[in-house]
């Protein structure tokens, strides 16, 4: 299958969206045919003849690519096109741009699109779809649209940290799963190249520099965010080290570590997939705050059982659980957390 075929036979497992101009009239006075002398003018069209409806609450995603709700996807539908067009039966229409009529009911409809399909079936077994989009389909502001843009809708959904609801990625397309297993993100290939590189072979030097500086200034206070909320917490102190501090937050870094150390150890964690950051910890560690404060409060209630139990005081409990501790039977006893030691259970 030749790679142009390869690429275009993505678009059969979706109904590929493009943002073409929609055209929503309005009614104007005296158009209504029922018109009579009790019944008075319908207001005039909106300047712009927008069309208003009605809807349940929106998510503000208005995007083909993550309209996750059917409000969202509505109006996706209603600013949007696709390529493929199907009949009241659901029968694919493969010649749009020249239109196919199909009876339904004993009616006659024809159906137009923006493209034709051509589907062929290889000898190997694989199918080759192939997609003639229709001259002079423009976007609303005015550009035309090309196979380019078909392809770049095709590249996020096939890229591994879409996160949209479109599951191309799982179709059966050739190359599609070593597509995804030999792609890196842009930051992931950043990070790990690091902050001193000096190849920019993958990468350019302003790509390097917007990277870095976004890590030294919004990754930084990213990290400090969680910091400062587990100190505010009391699961540490102002002068607790940030390696006894990200134990807290589910992370282990090496003696003499900084809040940069930090914020890159998550970034590592998610593989430098920021939409998978943003869903951990919703943009900000704040954000978190309802989650974490489960979290404390069931740190504290067992430190106060262990406190009434051992006698100790709640700081010194709370102090010696905030970082992974290990204790000899004896020292377990010691302290309180176990009562005695049995040799044999016989």
């Amino acid at each position: 299958m030749k790679r142009s075929n390869r690429i275009l036979a993505m678009l059969l497992a979706l109904v590929m969206c493009i943002g073409l101009l929609a055209g929503c009239g309005g009614n104007t006075p005296g158009s209504n045919a029922n018109n009579n002398d009790n019944q008075t003018d319908a207001p005039a069209a909106p300047a712009n003849d927008t069309l208003v409806i009605a809807q349940d609450t929106f998510e503000g995603k208005f995007s083909p690519f993550f309209a996750s709700c059917v409000p969202d996807q509505d109006v996706v539908d209603l600013v949007s096109g696709g390529t493929l067009v199907v009949d009241r039966e659901a029968g694919i229409i493969y010649n749009g741009i020249e239109g196919e009529t199909r009876t339904y009911n004993g009616t006659d409809y024809t159906y137009k699109g923006p493209a034709n399909w051509t589907v062929t079936e290889n000898a190997d077994g694989t199918v080759t779809y192939t997609i003639e989009l229709m001259k002079g389909l423009k976007f609303s502001d005015g550009e035309e649209v090309t196979a380019d843009d078909l392809i770049f809708s095709i590249y996020a959904y096939s890229d591994p940290t879409y996160d949209g609801n479109v599951t191309l990625f799982a179709t059966n397309i050739q190359g599609m799963k070593e597509y995804r297993a030999n792609m890196t993100t842009l930051a992931a290939m950043l990070a790990s190249l690091g902050e001193d590189n000096t190849d920019f072979t993958y990468v350019t030097e302003e790509q390097q520099t917007a990277f870095w500086a976004a890590v030294n200034d919004g990754g930084v206070k990213f990290a400090q965010e969680i910091v400062d909320y587990l100190i505010a917490a009391g699961a540490n102190t102002a002068e607790d080290p940030i390696e006894n501090v990200a134990p807290n937050w589910g992370f282990s870094l090496e003696a003499g570590a900084t809040v940069k150390d930090f914020f890159m150890a998550i970034g590592n964690n998610y593989d430098w997939n920021f939409s998978a950051m943003e869903a951990e910890t919703g943009g900000s560690a704040l954000k978190l705050k309802a989650v974490s404060d489960d979290l404390m409060e069931t740190r504290q209630i067992i430190a106060k059982v262990i406190a009434d139990h051992s006698g100790k005081p709640m700081e010194e409990v709370l102090a010696k659980t905030a970082t992974d501790s290990y204790f000899r039977a004896e020292e377990a006893v010691s302290f309180g957390l176990a009562d005695q030691i049995i040799p044999s259970l016989s």
